[in-house]
């Protein structure tokens, strides 16, 4: 059934309701975070803890500041981008907008398989596909679960829920196996956007500025990586929101880290945290 203008209005102004309570109770997430981070610190014996200092910032990039980033990875050397929110879902290339998803539609997660493009959704229940070079879409598939964050290990498509789950798939979403993520045999919830660069999965644990590391076998959190100090709070545009993109530069090896509603996307040098890794 066509959706009603009225309807649609409606939906958008919810929508904007929605953003303005993330935005306000922003900060009171941070600091829930950080109260829960302080208080669970001996959960972190055994995994390498990393900072700003650990790593080298190399190149300040332009990151378009109206894409509220969900999904984020390289191409060869394009940097591709979902961006959510209803009434602003769209697909970008080199900050170029290529796909304008639907009124209705909350874009999550994306990464490209086999010359396909995969996005999900956040509550839709829905998960795209699309060719990587014509960008026509293939297919609409029913997704069961909340979409977040999606990466690929180059034969499965691995996703995130929000919870401490992560969920390998075959090139037509279909569920192959669920990987527990735990740190020190805790669970780790919230996990984010994804990125798997060389056995490990990169993951942001939403609301932080934290990126941990999981091994990809067992899912032990190996590693974890406070980027506060990159792009502070208080230096942000008044939009700006929490960090949500991980990217690996494949052929240049750096990580690229960028927020929702950012208008800088910033190259890292992990190297000496690889180094460690190995």
């Amino acid at each position: 059934m066509r959706q009603s203008t009225t309807d649609s209005s409606k939906k958008l102004r919810n929508a904007s309701r929605m953003r303005s309570f993330f935005r306000r109770f922003n900060k009171i997430r941070f600091l829930c975070a950080a109260v829960f981070l302080a208080l669970s610190s001996s959960a972190f014996a055994d995994v390498k803890l990393y900072s700003l200092d650990d790593v080298k910032v190399v190149a300040v990039h332009e990151h378009n500041a109206s894409s509220f980033t969900e999904g984020y990875f390289f191409n060869g050397d394009v940097i591709c981008e979902s961006g959510g929110y209803w009434g602003e879902s769209a697909y970008y290339e080199n900050n170029e907008r290529k796909i304008k998803l639907g009124i209705t539609v909350f874009a999550e997660g994306s990464v490209m398989l086999g010359g396909k493009l995969y996005i999900l959704t956040y509550q839709n229940k829905l998960a795209y596909i699309y060719d990587a070079t014509t960008l026509k879409l293939k297919s609409l598939v029913q997704y069961p679960r909340e979409g977040w964050g999606l990466t690929t290990d180059g034969t499965y498509l691995i996703a995130s829920d929000g919870s401490s789950n992560l969920y390998f798939m075959d090139t037509e979403y279909r569920l192959k196996k669920t990987l527990a993520v735990k740190q020190n045999g805790k669970k780790v919830p919230r996990i984010n956007e994804l990125e798997y660069i060389d056995g490990y999965i990169w993951a942001n644990i939403f609301i932080t500025d934290d990126i941990i590391v999981i091994d990809s076998k067992t899912g032990e959190v190996v590693a974890r990586i406070d980027f506060t100090q990159l792009y502070p709070e208080k230096e942000r545009n008044s939009k700006a929101d929490v960090m949500n993109g991980v990217a690996w530069n494949a052929e240049t090896k750096r990580l690229w880290l960028t927020g929702k509603y950012w208008e800088k996307a910033f190259e890292v040098d992990v190297s000496r945290i690889m180094k460690e890794l190995q």
